[in-house]
């Protein structure tokens, strides 16, 4: 992929652990019950100082503290972490994406101090953010909200847009501004689109399992994801979109941008795509992932609290093992890999230009 000495940018979830339970996450079974397979961990100081030596830290441009379990604002030692990297690299790009929902005004305040820039996951408004950030308190949002950037912290507002907060774009925005936030950013979701479906709801469940209630996506064209509709329209059928997968070209971003994702197990992977392992038996992307690092040695080979990040980069996992994959027609092809990287990017057509 690229040699230790060109790595830049590195992901980093801190932990697996999250105040909320939100419907189409996979740390929980649709809002519900804690998925099974998810062992819950943090990264400790002493975690990341093994994992990233100051030698790197110096190295990179940017740190992004994110996640496909866990919110870092939950782990246990993300003030030290941040004060180690800013030690190491003062100049670092270091952002963090978060709900807001905890912690208290000084440790807001520190924290403002720390980041490059902090990223609110809030998807709606009093009355809405609720529904989909299960668990979350809207005034202790606002209040994690205001001590940021009073404390002089640069802060943007993801808006992940729904049927249920459609109407609430515009409102969001102007009280996004009134708060100070540098940047308002409503996502057009991608995760309706499923196996070359369009799904016109998901179930929301409580922890006994009962179904409460459904998210549907948004009915107004202009919020609606440009690349889902492009690729529904080529792919008028699953085996048409089974076939694009197989055959689209994939340029791996993770590659061109020399990223790196660390999991909150310490494990080594290209990006948060091709991470989330701990899925339920039968999903077959996170499978043939896992098929992949069990034939090149293992969860153990790819530990950077057991093996050094250089060496496990420099593998032939990363060597050849992951670009095996994105060869067009192989038998090894990575599923995951041309979804997000392939021609009709989804994912990265969620994210809108800021509108304040």
């Amino acid at each position: 992929m690229f040699l230790y000495s060109e790595l830049k940018s590195i992901s980093l979830e801190l932990t697996t652990k999250c105040n909320a339970s939100c419907p189409q996450c996979s740390r929980n079974l649709s809002g519900g019950k804690k998925n099974p397979y998810l062992p819950l961990t943090d990264l400790s100081l002493s975690d990341i100082q093994t994992i990233l030596p100051a030698a790197l830290v110096r190295q990179l441009s940017s740190i992004c503290l994110c996640g496909n379990y866990g919110d870092p604002m939950i782990a246990k030692d993300l003030l030290p972490i941040c004060r180690y990297f800013r030690l190491c690299n003062p100049y670092l790009s270091l952002t963090m994406h978060t709900n807001g929902s905890g912690r208290s005004h000084e440790w807001w305040a520190e924290l403002a101090g720390l980041l490059t820039q902090c990223i609110f996951g809030i998807d709606g408004l009093e009355d809405t953010n609720h529904i989909y950030r299960r668990n979350t308190n809207w005034a202790q949002i606002m209040n994690s909200v205001s001590s940021f950037i009073g404390a002089g912290g640069i802060a943007s507002w993801d808006f992940l847009i729904f049927e249920h907060n459609q109407h609430q774009v515009t409102a969001a925005a102007k009280l996004a501004k009134e708060l100070g936030f540098r940047e308002f950013c409503p996502k057009k979701t991608s995760r309706f689109f499923r196996n070359g479906k369009l799904v016109s709801e998901t179930p929301i469940h409580n922890n006994d399992g009962e179904i409460i209630g459904e998210l549907r996506p948004p009915t107004q064209s202009s919020l609606v994801n440009i690349e889902v509709l492009a690729l529904k329209q080529e792919c008028k059928t699953p085996y048409e979109y089974n076939q694009y997968l197989r055959e689209t070209p994939i340029d791996c971003k993770a590659v061109a941008r020399r990223n790196l994702f660390v999991s909150a197990h310490g494990l080594v992977f290209p990006c948060c795509w091709t991470s989330p392992i701990y899925s339920a038996p039968g999903y077959y992307q996170a499978e043939q992932i896992r098929s992949l690092v069990m034939k090149h040695g293992g969860l153990d080979f790819i530990n950077a609290l057991k093996r050094p990040l250089h060496q496990i980069i420099q593998d032939k996992l990363f060597s050849q093992g992951y670009p095996s994959g994105w060869e067009r027609g192989s038998a090894d092809r990575l599923l995951v890999c041309a979804k997000q990287c392939g021609t009709h990017k989804v994912a990265q057509a969620q994210r809108s230009t800021s509108i304040i």
